[in-house]
């Protein structure tokens, strides 16, 4: 048996739900377009074309419509329920409190199913996604994003592209000045009174929740959206409502609060996918952020800075240090700050292509590592400087060694394998080479990309010869020539020889007599 609970306690308990749910039950609420009409379960919205004028049109010519392509869409919904049993002896003793909890859990509950629905529409996309979930989210990423619906003639400057994102790549996008100094400018969204939302170059950006923005994403992925509201269709066929009933077989108020709702995307390029990485603990902030305000000049002098956050890469940790040097005027102003590396992994995995990728969304062009290598075998120091970033990929180039220059000539000894005393470094300059048999050998360093237009002599003293090769299974040549294991190049005693790194993988040799003439070239075998 059950019983319809007292009129006047319903209304109040749709009204709160009804207020819960519009005020901030879901977060995508204005951000789609209505449906067009509703028949049944159904709900139709309208499609339209792209309509181009007619041009040099001549006397007598037929004309030619502009909506042939407008069509409509018919999106099936789907009923949606948040049921609640409240045990209580006597409505009477259920407190105002225990009335309000109620209602907002049911909103917030089918709240949930509102924004994962849309979420869910927009994740249809065909559009090819920015990223690949190895970098964290951007502005860069959000700027791509953009140019993506630019490309494909979606409207960008009426005020109605929006982009979500999940907590790490909103924790990342906020520490960027440029989104944390901006202001929310566009429509009613009920994230906007926490601070969760942001606009700036056209597009509104706020946070929803993970669960529902990565319902389908693996666990160090995010797939966030951009769109333009014309390109996803919501709305209800039957809107939020509910009832209360008394129910005797278990001595409770029972709470059925019920909709039904469809989504579905209405122009596939005006839905930019963006894969950002999904990894909290790579948060970090995107330049020397201190915040705004007259609290950045409460700190007094010769009180101790904060340490700033460290992040893992390779084999290693590297962070950024100091408040580091501004230069340009106006709005061109930039702040470098230099960065500090300490790894196990040696010269040749650092400077191997890719190494400093995961900095894209923070390092600047301009800005020196210092790096302390190979902390687990043979400790050495290198400087780096960023010379390229387009947002992915992070180029650097190695700067001179300060012991490389001016320090005389280093004493090696050919070996069997070209190891140990054979070895070739990287801080070499010029190397006199005393052999003991003519197919011993001397190996040049590991060539990178970093380190191309290096130059290094070798003077082989009399009477005995050697060969030269590269690292053992590099690839790496010599003269064009593979000169990683069977085939190296002779080196002639009483001969001057000079090996320039010309490519991020090769070498150039040439000799010269004892006379300074070039000698004939060099072809290993």
């Amino acid at each position: 048996m059950s019983d319809t609970a007292p009129n006047h306690y319903v209304q109040q308990w749709r009204a709160t739900a009804l207020h819960e749910y519009q005020s901030k039950g879901f977060t995508l609420k204005n951000t789609t377009t209505p449906p067009e009409k509703i028949t049944g379960e159904k709900m139709h919205f309208p499609i339209f074309g792209v309509g181009d004028a007619e041009e040099d049109v001549k006397r007598g010519d037929t004309a030619k419509p502009i909506n042939a392509d407008d069509t409509t869409v018919a999106v099936e919904t789907k009923k949606s329920r948040a049921f609640e049993e409240v045990y209580e002896d006597d409505l009477d003793q259920m407190t105002v409190n225990r009335q309000q909890a109620v209602s907002m859990r049911s909103a917030m509950a089918l709240g949930r199913v509102h924004d994962k629905t849309i979420v869910r529409a927009l994740r249809a996309s065909t559009t090819t996604p920015v990223g690949d979930f190895s970098t964290l989210m951007s502005v860069t990423a959000l700027v791509k994003a953009k140019q993506a619906l630019m490309a494909a003639d979606v409207e960008v400057q009426d005020g109605n592209v929006f982009c979500a994102v999940d907590s790490v790549s909103w924790s990342m996008l906020i520490g960027d000045k440029r989104i944390a100094n901006a202001d929310y400018v566009g429509p009613d969204l009920p994230l906007v009174k926490g601070n969760l939302a942001k606009s700036w170059n056209g597009i509104h950006i706020f946070s929803i929740s993970d669960k529902t923005l990565r319902e389908k994403d693996a666990a160090n992925q995010a797939t966030c959206l951009m769109w333009h509201r014309n390109a996803v269709g919501f709305g209800f066929v039957r809107q939020l409502t509910g009832n209360v009933v008394w129910d005797n077989r278990k001595d409770c108020w029972t709470h059925n609060m019920r909709m039904r709702i469809g989504s579905k995307i209405l122009l596939h390029e005006g839905v930019v996918p963006i894969r950002a990485k999904y990894v909290p603990g790579d948060i970090v902030l995107p330049t020397a952020w201190r915040g705004a305000g007259p609290s950045r000049n409460r700190r007094r002098s010769g009180t101790r800075r904060r340490n700033r956050p460290m992040r893992t890469i390779g084999n290693g940790k590297i962070r950024r240090k100091g408040e580091g040097v501004s230069y340009g005027t106006g709005n061109a102003i930039k702040q470098l700050c230099d960065w500090d590396l300490a790894t196990d992994d040696d010269a040749a995995a650092v400077e191997a292509a890719g190494y400093f990728n995961s900095l894209a969304d923070v390092i600047q062009v301009g800005e020196i590592i210092d790096a302390r290598l190979d902390l687990d075998g043979v400790p050495e120091f290198r400087k780096y400087l960023c010379n390229s970033n387009d947002g992915s990929t992070v180029g650097v180039a190695r700067e001179a060694d300060d012991d490389a220059a001016g320090t005389g000539v280093r004493a090696v000894v050919p070996t069997a394998d070209g190891l140990t005393t054979g070895l070739i470094l990287p801080t070499d300059s010029f190397v006199e080479a005393t052999a003991a048999d003519a197919n011993h050998i001397l190996t040049l360093p590991t060539a990178t990309a970093a380190t191309r237009g290096r130059e290094i002599w070798i003077w082989v003293k009399p009477s005995t010869n050697c060969e030269l090769r590269t690292p053992a299974s590099s690839g790496q040549t010599i003269n064009n020539v593979d000169s990683d294991g069977t085939q190296e190049a002779l080196l002639t005693h009483t001969q001057l020889y000079v090996v320039r790194q010309h490519l991020a993988d090769g070498w150039i040799l040439q000799a010269f007599t004892a006379l300074g003439a070039v000698a004939t070239a060099i072809v290993p075998d």
